[in-house]
């Protein structure tokens, strides 16, 4: 693994918390204006960014999803996030390369630019231990 601070463990759980809060601003706005399928779509998206920082959590040794779940948390989702990570990994670089679904600002177009980062590199060594 990179000694790089994009790979580090304060690099990751920011970004998760990030993911995190604008899920909890969604499902605050969906709230109050009435549009609560919008939000639930919303999040389900974003959820796929974060369970791919948790996947990267978890291969770089720095502990497990169980370090991220919330009261309630139903870890089927990633679950099927491990079953095809490669692939998922793959496509969300795509979609960040593509248009990106966080906020068009500093911190997110910084967070957007640290998890291409990091997904590729956790693609890379997940391929690569999947070739071995």
């Amino acid at each position: 693994m990179s000694n790089d601070s994009i790979t580090s463990a304060s690099t990751i759980r920011k970004l998760i918390d990030y993911v995190s809060q604008l899920q909890r601003q969604n499902t605050l706005n969906g709230a109050a204006t009435g549009d609560t399928i919008k939000a639930s779509q919303d999040n389900s998206a974003l959820e796929l960014y974060r369970n791919a920082l948790i996947y990267a959590w978890e291969q770089w040794g720095y502990g497990t999803h169980a370090d991220f779940q919330r009261e309630g948390d139903d870890a089927t989702a990633y679950m099927m996030f491990e079953l095809d990570a490669t692939r998922q990994l793959a496509e969300l670089c795509q979609t960040l390369a593509a248009g990106s679904p966080f906020p068009r600002d500093d911190e997110g177009d910084q967070a957007v630019e640290q998890m291409l980062e990091i997904f590729v590199v956790v693609a890379i060594s997940t391929s690569s231990q999947h070739d071995s």
